[in-house]
């Protein structure tokens, strides 16, 4: 993978022509060494000509105008951690360990095995 865009309001689930070329050439002139055949780049062509594309998608990541929410909350007896509206911007290992401390802190020892 090499790029992505943030567009606000945007749920369009094709991807952009135009955005994808320019996603590409700003990778191939951070790091022309993607082009080259050793590192999967196609030879003989150059540029972004010279990228080997296995597919181009979109992801749709929602973000919350308050920011991300991420707590903890019993409901009917049951644990459950709320995680959502992050967007592309929230590293998914960090979110990760916090809803796993926030379930281990909750005082459910029946889980903490599970978690670890």
């Amino acid at each position: 993978m090499i790029g992505g865009c943030y567009q606000l309001g945007s749920w369009e689930s094709q991807p952009d022509p135009s955005m994808a070329v320019r996603i590409m050439a700003r990778a191939v002139e951070l790091c022309p060494s993607l082009t080259t055949p050793g590192n999967g780049g196609v030879p003989g062509k150059t540029g972004i000509e010279a990228l080997s594309i296995i597919r181009h998608g979109v992801g749709l990541r929602p973000t919350r105008a308050a920011g991300p929410r991420v707590e903890f909350e019993m409901i009917q007896g049951l644990p459950v951690v709320h995680s959502y509206g992050h967007g592309g911007g929230t590293l998914f290992l960090t979110v990760t360990e916090i809803c796993s401390n926030l379930l281990r802190n909750s005082g459910i020892p029946k889980l903490m095995g599970k978690l670890q």
